[in-house]
């Protein structure tokens, strides 16, 4: 079990800087570009792996049980396990700033629930009124 705290990134499988995601990566890169041109805006929140499940089950509508039951365990545990042996995965994204929830991360979110990690950056992505 690992012991990750909020402020200890340095123990954290996930890379913090990169989603891994051409558009997302793009936006870490210059967030002003997104938010005046596409009015889009995101923040790296550091969520517990079972708050982003439940998150994407009601971004997906679907109850958190169907989410976990929908996906291959045998590619969690081998996450998990490279989680645990140090390797560093992308940060999984949250983005609610179209009219369809979308997101990428959940094999890795269980994966770091299973290896036991406490917390993990998760880029949320929002809409903003670029009118005002």
């Amino acid at each position: 079990m690992s012991d990750l705290k909020r402020n200890d990134v340095s123990k954290s499988p996930f890379n913090h800087t990169k989603t891994g995601m051409p558009t997302f990566d793009d936006m870490l890169k210059d967030p002003e570009y997104f938010e005046r041109a596409k009015g889009r805006v995101f923040s790296i929140e550091w969520l517990e792996p079972a708050a982003y499940i439940r998150l994407a089950a009601t971004g997906f509508r679907e109850t958190e049980e169907h989410i976990r039951a929908g996906r291959q365990n045998e590619y969690i545990q081998k996450y998990a396990r490279m989680m645990e042996n140090g390797t560093k995965f992308d940060m999984p994204v949250l983005d609610y700033s179209t009219d369809y929830f979308s997101q990428e991360g959940l094999h890795r979110a269980m994966a770091a629930e299973a290896a036991g990690f406490e917390v993990m950056p998760v880029m949320v992505v929002r809409s903003v009124d670029r009118n005002k």
